[in-house]
């Protein structure tokens, strides 16, 4: 099983595109602060795809603001069990119900996605980005990759908003890709611009396929993990 772990969350509209059905709302449910796992179901009937979508609310620039460095890296490590609430003031400890001691392959995190509202990147908190690249440095020293989803980019660009296939010839998403690089302290290849579905009756194919690529980069991510995992893996051979 794959799971892909998305800071804050933003896998609604991959979902929907997954399952060809908008109009699924989560803004301000109670699972935001919950961690909660989407599986990724196949062609109709058949059974889930193995890729599992994990989501859970973002880095805050405080502690009262979002997860605290500490319970991301626990959910990371997959010390952390389904459906936990978090709360600033009750951090992840062995204490925790459900805390998973001895994590498995299968409990852990296999990449990371992290998620930039294009439209508000000139607001985040002047000291986020520090708090980004130490996190990324800590995710790096697991072995597990990261990618990042620069949403809502149709909201800074009007003309591409018209045309979805126009994405990577609009200079101000260029631009904004290059910003939301510094922030995170990424090269701006690993960055990737997608629509999100919001007021949409339909599905629409050009936001899918934007959706359906942020999807295949953090799969050949995942990959990676899974390759740099097989080396030390390989029980060694005695003569």
């Amino acid at each position: 099983m794959l799971w892909i772990f998305s800071v804050p969350c933003s896998f609604f509209s991959i979902w929907k595109c997954w399952d060809h059905k908008v109009g699924f709302s989560v803004e301000g449910r109670e699972m935001d602060r919950r961690l909660q796992s989407f599986n990724i179901q196949g062609a109709k009937g058949e059974e889930n795809t193995g890729l599992v979508l994990c989501d859970i609310m973002g880095l805050g620039d405080g502690e009262m603001t979002g997860l605290t460095l500490h319970d991301i890296l626990s959910v990371v490590k997959g010390h952390v069990p389904e459906g936990h609430k978090f709360s600033p003031d009750k951090p992840v400890t062995s204490d925790t119900f459900g805390y998973v001691k001895t994590p498995s392959l299968k409990d852990k995190i296999h990449c990371v996605a992290f998620v930039v509202d294009a439209s508000k990147i000139a607001n985040y908190p002047k000291g986020l980005g520090t708090t980004f690249k130490k996190l990324r440095e800590h995710i790096s020293e697991l072995g597990v990759h990261q990618v990042a989803l620069l949403t809502h980019v149709d909201v800074i660009c009007p003309e591409t908003a018209k045309d979805m296939s126009q994405v990577y010839k609009s200079r101000g998403i260029q631009d904004t890709m290059r910003k939301a690089a510094a922030l995170l302290g990424m090269s701006p290849s690993y960055i990737v611009p997608v629509k999100n579905y919001a007021a949409e009756l339909d599905v629409d194919v050009d936001t899918d396929v934007l959706l359906l690529s942020a999807v295949d980069h953090i799969l050949q991510y995942a990959d990676l993990f899974f390759k740099d995992l097989k080396p030390r893996l390989t029980v060694p051979k005695f003569h």
